[in-house]
């Protein structure tokens, strides 16, 4: 195995080994956090895991950066040294606290230790550029032979000085061969703390994006806080006194959406358009058997509604259920509200597993209608059933 592969699996093990500590911690902050509803804890921790993964990768970045023009392991220790205060800070950051305390110098041993790893596989690699190397590693540049001026000489001055001028230019050439692989190896370190500094800077620029991204998402959910608990909906498990979402019936269902209904509508009364338009197709939401992830279900009821208004008349209706009516204001809550109802519903139930694995495919179906739908959708009766409800009422209404 060479010291680059041994590097590399010290390097992971002790990685591992700081993300598993770090994990116990944030873990024991979460469970002991009273202000965190038990259904969110798991969401929360994952975040903090993320923010863990972020601020660890962009530590090992900086510090590689202060290290790559290191030659030395003793002067990788006195870089690092230099930055302990640096270490220390964005450990804080890592586990949450503004103090690890008796930690701080388990931690900042195992931030030494990779970084320490990280140089060596960096100076491995470099020193593979070297065009000779001894046992230890280290690049031969000086390989004049050598003469000893103390014997008696054996060639005449003529000779001799041919000699000298011959040994003076190949210790020239090599000097400048030195010169320039000198010159390459710094441009080339130079280079690689210059791609590292751009990919930190682009690092930033992803996650700033993706926060403000869920920040506009949580707007929602920030003003949903600032309103007395007595006033907001309760969750779906306290509405119900512990009834999970798979025992309850359709009406059941559709009373509870109704409460939330309500409610976004005292909050925004924009909202009352998008709540008339899941009215008109809650009971359209059935498939012809099982829903693929590629599917919106809004799309599917819609397409339902339009087909039973059908069987009922051929008079065109004047504001027919449809998404891309919407303007931008209700697009805009929408997605906004998607984040605020879907934390009154238990995330360990089967139904909201299943829409969270359709969201992560497909982020685009991570709206309040199509999650809405997607509830009356998992107790929709099979298309049969409907149609031949349909036809039945209208046999009925014949008749009369």
């Amino acid at each position: 195995m060479s010291t680059t592969e041994s590097a590399a699996s010290v390097y992971h093990r002790r990685a591992k080994r700081l993300q598993d500590h770090v994990k116990q911690i944030l873990t024991k902050q979460v469970h002991d956090e009273q202000d965190i509803a038990e259904q969110d804890k798991g969401q929360v921790l994952e975040s903090h895991l993320n923010d863990f993964d972020r601020i660890l990768a962009e530590l090992m970045r900086a510090l590689l950066h202060h290290t790559s023009t290191c030659m030395t392991v003793e002067a990788v220790s006195f870089a690092l040294e230099e930055r302990k205060e640096l270490i220390s800070q964005n450990t804080n950051n890592m586990v949450r606290m503004t103090n690890v305390g008796e930690e701080a110098e388990k931690f900042y041993n195992a931030i030494y230790g990779m970084a320490t790893c990280q140089w060596q596989i960096q100076h491995e690699a470099l020193s593979s550029l070297s065009p000779q190397k001894t046992t230890s590693g280290q690049a031969v540049y000086d390989t004049a032979p050598i003469v000893d001026f103390s014997k008696k000489s054996e060639f005449s001055d003529n000779s001799t000085n041919e000699m000298m001028r011959a040994l003076a230019k190949q210790q020239e050439q090599q000097a400048k061969q030195q010169e320039v692989h000198t010159g390459m190896m710094v441009k080339f370190m130079q280079q690689m703390a210059d791609v590292n500094a751009e990919n930190l800077e682009l690092h930033k620029s992803e996650e700033s994006r993706k926060r403000e991204q869920h920040d506009s998402k949580s707007v929602f959910s920030v003003r949903v806080g600032s309103v007395p608990t007595a006033m907001k909906p309760p969750p779906f498990k306290m509405y119900y006194q512990g009834s999970k979402l798979d025992d309850v019936t359709f009406h059941k269902l559709n009373k509870y959406i109704d409460v939330i209904m309500c409610f976004v509508e005292t909050m925004d009364t924009s909202t009352s358009g998008i709540n008339q338009m899941i009215r008109k197709l809650h009971q359209c939401a059935f498939t012809r058997g099982h829903a693929s992830d590629e599917q919106s279900i809004v799309l599917i009821a819609q397409e339902n509604y339009m087909n039973l208004r059908a069987l009922r008349t051929k008079e065109p209706e004047e504001n027919p259920p449809d998404i891309a009516n919407q303007n931008q204001k209700q697009r805009t809550l929408d997605e906004q509200m998607y984040m605020y109802v879907l934390s009154l519903f238990d995330g360990t139930n089967p139904e909201i597993k299943q829409f969270n694995s359709r969201v992560r495919m497909h982020p685009e179906l991570a709206t309040y209608t199509e999650f809405i739908l997607y509830l009356f959708h998992t107790k929709s009766r099979s298309p049969i059933v409907t149609w031949s409800k349909v036809e039945e009422m209208l046999h009925i209404k014949k008749i009369d």
